[in-house]
């Protein structure tokens, strides 16, 4: 009687974790795979990331405040025209329908021969130049 009781907690126990296991697997992981060392002003440049779990949210915010931009999309890869002026640091935050994340650390933004199009981050309204 006494190794049955045993033998039943051990089988509970191996199903609780291979079900934990299952569910780890399912939430694959989200992961950038190309973004550039700095952002030119009023230039493109193509942001990647490996994930499986759409659409993805991707947040380009200035770590000083506020945010230049908040795409949601079901591509793996992001044009962005650099609104950041020349000494900002742009930082970029990846979200999959999953609630699994990817960040980078915040990379410069140097001036191009073209300004026009810079502007200051915000948030709720609020500009943070």
């Amino acid at each position: 009687m006494r190794f049955s009781a045993v033998a039943a907690t051990l089988f509970a126990t191996a199903s609780l974790v291979a079900g934990a296991k299952n569910r780890l697997e399912k939430r694959d992981a989200i992961t950038f795979s190309s973004t550039p060392s700095s952002f030119t002003s009023c230039q493109n440049s193509t942001i990647s990331w490996e994930a499986v779990n759409e659409p993805y949210m991707i947040v380009i915010y200035c770590p000083d405040g506020g945010l230049w931009g908040q795409i949601t999309q079901n591509d793996t890869s992001y044009d962005w025209t650099s609104l950041a002026a020349d000494g900002k640091q742009v930082g970029m935050q990846l979200y999959d329908s999953q609630g699994n994340t990817a960040s980078v650390d915040p990379v410069p933004a140097v001036a191009g021969s073209d300004t026009s199009c810079v502007v200051c981050p915000s948030y709720l309204g609020v500009d943070s130049c």
